[in-house]
């Protein structure tokens, strides 16, 4: 969903430019960052007020220089600090309402006994999905979980009858069918058959005899016949849908779509806005229509990047469940635009840029094996500057982002 519902584009606000948001702290902890701490406030109220440590993923200025003071004292305090601070910041993204909201949620968990408990009740959800599939389908083994236990064959035999009943109501021919089927292995096993044709013969001319005789093979032969007709019921073509109510179906699904869409677009501007204005005075009037442009690739690859995002996007819409929808929708671009605009700035020589590793005994690298360019591509150890080394008519940025560029040389290059 993130192409239906998430503008991965800048959006059209006032300029301004972008220090790098994703610190090296933030990779540091890696998934450390996930230890708990007792410091998250109770109140949302009181989180807006307080002193915040961590902003957007990057330690303040004083926190920084608190933990680098610490660090010459007792290097394993700091870093544990250093853990610490992170672990509030994503407890406060994960859980806005603090405690109160966790103590929430495990009053609504400890009716059900728990963590043990959930989980016992997701066992038994599965077998009754299992059982459901398996009625639905007509699978007989359904008649093994109905008659499980002593109990339940107790109730599957006073339920039978009733059954029986059903079926006649709901599959007459059928019923009858099967019920003959059951009559006639009965008089085959008595020779009722055979016993008739002799007493025909036993009985002489005698018509009074001879009629009822007749009545009686009669009956024996439309039980044959109603034996010999299916027992199933025939198959109910399905009906064919309104195509009006699929149609209103179609347009709420649009409308709705229109509406949340618009929604994420007003959060995705906000963020963008709140990030943008941290960077402004780093980005010359001339290359902020680059990093935008920039900006949109870098974002639209993190979000693809990020794991069951679209997934869960649809999974929200289709349950029509917009504060889970809007939420992680908010959730997730807190975390990608600071990052995207990182890549964009230094993409577009604005940020700092990372040394090339030196070549291995002064020998020049060389690309992999099975990873040769193509013909007419020269590979390069280093990605070029888009700003400075690219030929941009030639180059758009969607081409660059795949690795390819036309230098302003005119040589056609790529890199690892």
């Amino acid at each position: 969903m993130a192409d239906d519902f998430a503008a991965v584009s800048a959006p059209e606000i006032d300029l301004g430019g972008a220090e790098d948001t994703a610190s090296t702290e933030t990779q540091e902890i890696g998934s450390e960052s996930t230890e708990t701490t007792d410091s998250i406030a109770d109140e949302r109220a009181q989180e807006t007020k307080e002193f915040r440590a961590v902003e957007n993923g990057k330690l303040s200025a004083e926190a920084k220089q608190t933990i680098e003071e610490l660090k010459a004292k007792n290097p394993a305090l700091a870093k544990a600090l250093q853990r610490s601070l992170f672990a509030e910041d994503r407890l406060r993204r994960e859980l806005p309402g603090g405690f109160k909201e966790l103590q929430q949620l495990r009053g609504q968990l400890e009716p059900y006994g728990g963590p043990e408990g959930l989980e016992q009740i997701q066992g038994e959800l599965k077998g009754w999905e299992d059982f459901d599939q398996s009625y639905t389908s007509g699978d007989p083994k359904v008649l093994e979980f109905l008659t499980k236990t002593p109990e339940a064959k107790d109730a599957f035999l006073k339920i039978v009858p009733n059954a029986i009943q059903k079926w006649s109501e709901f599959n007459q021919e059928g019923h009858d069918a099967y019920m003959s089927q059951i009559f006639l292995a009965t008089m085959n096993a008595a020779d009722i058959e055979m016993n008739v044709r002799l007493l025909q013969n036993a009985v002489g001319e005698n018509p009074q005899a001879q009629e009822l005789v007749k009545n009686l093979m009669g009956f024996v032969q439309s039980i044959k016949g109603m034996a010999s007709k299916p027992v199933s019921a025939p198959k109910v073509a399905p009906t064919a849908q309104d195509p009006r109510t699929s149609e209103l179906d179609n347009r709420e699904t649009q409308l709705r779509r229109q509406e949340w869409t618009g929604e994420t677009n007003q959060q995705h501007g906000r963020i963008f806005g709140e990030a943008w204005k941290r960077i402004a005075a780093t980005v010359p009037a001339d290359k902020q229509g680059l990093v935008r442009r920039l900006y949109g690739i870098h974002l639209g690859e993190k979000i693809k990047a990020r794991a069951n995002f679209d997934q869960n996007m649809t999974r929200y819409f289709d349950a029509k469940q917009k504060d889970g929808f809007l939420r992680l929708h908010e959730s997730t671009f807190k975390d990608l635009v600071p990052l995207a605009l990182r890549s964009a700035m230094a993409e577009a020589g604005l940020g700092a840029k990372k040394a090339a590793p030196p070549p291995a005994n002064g020998v020049p690298l060389k690309p992999p094996v099975g990873q040769q360019p193509q013909a007419g591509w020269v590979r390069l150890n280093n990605k070029p500057n888009f700003a400075t080394e690219v030929d941009r008519k030639q180059t758009s940025p969607e081409m660059y982002s795949r690795k390819q560029a036309i230098l302003k040389t005119g040589k056609r290059v790529t890199w690892a």
